[in-house]
């Protein structure tokens, strides 16, 4: 009976679906301020705001290869998706309801209205069913995935959203299967993946990593069983109070910074959806993560000036050296090295020779302290090195400096 569907048939179906999907949309979605203000047209689409138990049921469907070759392409893709909303219903019969809605070009939601916390024996069969039918008879293959039952129409957005991360993230085992949202594995036991979450969430934040934050993200919120949006809400504000605690002397020195973060934190319970929890919850991220990399290029360039200045006055010291200097400003010698030269424009060895050679010049043009001394007295002790280093710089030794009187500019020495 599918295969005659005609074009008017799919343009009185469509036309016919369009309104009711749109506020199925807003619950999906969780707007819940939509939903509140349109309670009369609720109720007269038939969308129960006052069911027991909801269930939410994603599923995808893949044309296999074969399909263009048994009904003519994409174009004919009506008819099967056509069908599985008529299999759907039908065999979803036993809820108290059924609403069937295409959320995407080959994604669908199915909202089940429930008695009872659970999906009982018939229901689950019936899922197994469509699994088993699309491809058989459709050439489409089907992966459905199941959530949380929920007793209020509040918390069916937290639902739909775990299951469309389940299904994005699924496994090749789950793939033309019913599976639960929770059902993947995992790395680590959830106690000790969610106990070790804001330490994880911190170290990202001191990288930069924000795509790292939001998969941190979708992977707790994928990982909930039995719980409300609320309650979701409630966790994901502790998290983040637990980051800020992470970076608290980092953050107690500005007044104003502190209090804009305090409010952002605030604000999550404001939250009526996932997507805006996800958002505040990033959000805050991002400005904290910004906010550190600013106060470490500060901090970076203060330890910079700091070698410099040391450098300036204790060029004398033989043992001048980077890893020193490093241990001084409690950074890594490569670390220190890339800053100096950030900062300064010059290479630290590069700077410390011209400071070096820059006072033996004046050395040498302003005493009769013997070469070998003055080598000594800038911190060379080896004197041919430092006969070497000065007429790199001056295009002449020491000693016809001093006879020169001035001698050349580095740059004068570099033309001849």
């Amino acid at each position: 009976m599918y295969l005659k569907a005609d074009e008017l048939e799919k343009g009185l179906i469509a036309s016919f679906h369009e309104s009711k999907n749109f506020y199925l949309r807003a619950l999906l979605s969780g707007e819940r301020e939509r939903v509140q203000g349109s309670l009369s047209t609720y109720r007269r689409l038939g969308i129960n705001l006052n069911a027991p138990y909801y269930e939410v049921v994603v599923l995808e469907c893949v044309p296999q290869e074969d399909m263009s070759r048994e009904v003519g392409g994409k174009e004919n893709l009506f008819i099967p998706y056509y069908a599985l909303e008529n299999i759907t219903r039908e065999l979803m019969g036993p809820a108290l309801g059924v609403e069937f809605m295409r959320i995407g070009e080959n994604h669908f939601a199915v909202l089940l209205y429930l008695e009872e916390p659970q999906l009982n024996d018939t229901l689950r069969q019936g899922l197994e069913t469509i699994v088993d039918l699309m491809p058989r008879e459709f050439h489409i293959d089907t992966s459905i995935c199941v959530g949380q039952v929920v007793d209020s129409w509040m918390d069916i957005n937290l639902v739909y959203e775990q299951e469309k991360i389940a299904l994005h993230s699924r496994t090749a085992s789950h793939y033309g299967r019913v599976f639960f949202a929770w059902d993947a594995p995992e790395a680590m036991s959830s106690d000790l993946y969610y106990s070790g979450l804001h330490t994880r969430l911190a170290d990202c934040v001191r990288s930069g990593d924000l795509e790292a934050c939001a998969r941190e993200f979708d992977q707790a919120l994928a990982a909930m069983k039995e719980i409300s949006f609320k309650s979701a809400r409630t966790y994901f504000r502790h998290i983040l109070m637990s980051v800020l605690d992470v970076f608290f002397a980092a953050l107690e020195r500005d007044n104003e910074f502190f209090s804009k973060m305090m409010e952002r934190l605030e604000s999550l319970d404001r939250c009526e959806n996932v997507r805006a929890l996800r958002s505040v919850f990033l959000e805050l991220l991002s400005s904290l993560s910004y906010r550190l990399s600013v106060d470490r290029k500060n901090s970076n360039q203060d330890a910079a000036l700091q070698t410099k200045a040391y450098i300036d006055e204790h060029y004398d010291d033989p043992e001048l050296s980077l890893r020193m200097l490093a241990e001084r400003v409690q950074l890594s010698p490569a670390y220190l090295g890339r800053v100096f030269t950030a900062v300064t424009a010059y290479a630290f060895n590069d700077y410390v020779n011209q400071v070096r050679l820059e006072k033996a010049a004046e050395l040498l043009r302003n005493t009769r302290m013997p070469v070998s001394r003055v080598s000594e007295s800038v911190g060379v002790l080896n004197t041919n090195y430092f006969y070497s280093l000065f007429k790199k710089r001056y295009g002449v030794t020491p000693s016809a400096y001093r006879k020169g009187g001035c001698g050349k500019e580095p740059e004068e020495a570099a033309d001849e």
